[in-house]
């Protein structure tokens, strides 16, 4: 499911504890760690190897509660195999700098499901300065890893629409600032980079926009969506060349209105790119602008 390789980090800032042994009730610590932050609890001593893991550690590996010590070979094998070297190093490493640590990598649980858990731990030490034991928790971020693909995902869709949907597209806040620009927009308008945009207002790069024009921008950000008549081009004849310009909302995840998108159709391309450089055009074949408004949909979903 994730082909992603381990991330791990070691940090040096607290890489022991001194636990309080005089705490009243650990075990309420615990619960709380497991019941309201869905936290796992382990600790493996050193130099005998002892693994132990906390209810909720169980559950996150897919594996029956046992009470006492849990067999070590059983919880290295649940890793994918091309993390398991990678998890051993970065606690070997942790214990010889006795730093603490963190790091990401992959399962199978014992109900045959892939799942993406988070560790982080640090080192316990004895009364001499030496490691008496590792320690740390574990949690399942196997959801939100999936959100953030899916939204990567999302994110790279519409960077390819950008550059390849044969229209002028812009995409604004609900203060009319450039959030992202299509290719076509940037050559139509006369600009060498969405860098020249994004974050600008189009009010203050385009101080001359009409005010009926501004007034159908408060129409879209009150959730209507806009067709509307534009003469901005004109052909290699000088003709006047009319297209309709299409302003639609976009929705955050809650319903509301985030801002504007504005759409032209390029017409003409031997005239809007005549002298423009080759390599600024796509090579890739257009999609329709009924397939881009389609994607659109999911990706704004």
């Amino acid at each position: 499911m994730f082909d992603r390789a381990v991330t791990a980090k070691l940090s040096h800032s607290v890489g022991t504890a001194d636990l309080d042994q005089e705490m009243a009730e650990p075990g309420l610590l615990l619960q709380l760690l497991e019941s309201h932050l869905h936290l796992g609890i382990w600790r493996l001593e050193i130099p005998s190897g002892r693994l132990l893991w906390s209810r909720r550690v169980f559950e996150i590996y897919g594996q029956p509660f046992q009470p006492g010590p849990v067999d070590p070979t059983m919880a290295l094998q649940s890793l994918v195999p091309e993390d398991r070297k990678a998890a051993g190093d970065i606690i070997v490493r942790a214990i010889q700098e006795k730093s603490s640590f963190e790091y990401t990598l992959r399962i199978m649980t014992g109900a045959g499901e892939f799942r993406l858990i988070e560790c982080v731990g640090g080192m316990e030490p004895s009364e001499t300065g030496s490691i008496r034991a590792v320690f740390g928790t574990v949690r399942d971020v196997t959801d939100r890893a999936q959100a953030d693909e899916l939204s990567a995902g999302r994110s790279s869709l519409l960077r390819s629409l950008l550059k390849n949907v044969p229209a002028a597209i812009a995409v604004f806040d609900r203060s009319m600032t450039y959030l992202a620009v299509s290719d076509h927009w940037l050559v139509g308008h006369g600009h060498k980079g969405a860098r020249e945009l994004i974050g600008r207002s189009h009010y203050a790069v385009r101080p001359d926009i009409a005010p009926d024009h501004k007034a159908e921008h408060q129409r879209v950000m009150a959730g209507e969506v806009v067709r509307s008549a534009r003469g901005y081009l004109k052909d290699r004849h000088g003709r006047t060349i009319s297209q309709i310009c299409t302003m639609a909302p976009w929705l955050t995840p809650s319903g509301q209105v985030g801002g504007m998108i504005l759409m032209l159709p390029v017409v003409d391309q031997d005239h809007v790119f005549n002298d423009v450089d080759p390599a600024l055009l796509m090579e890739e074949p257009h999609p329709t602008m009924g397939e881009f408004l389609s994607l659109l949909k999911t990706v704004s979903a």
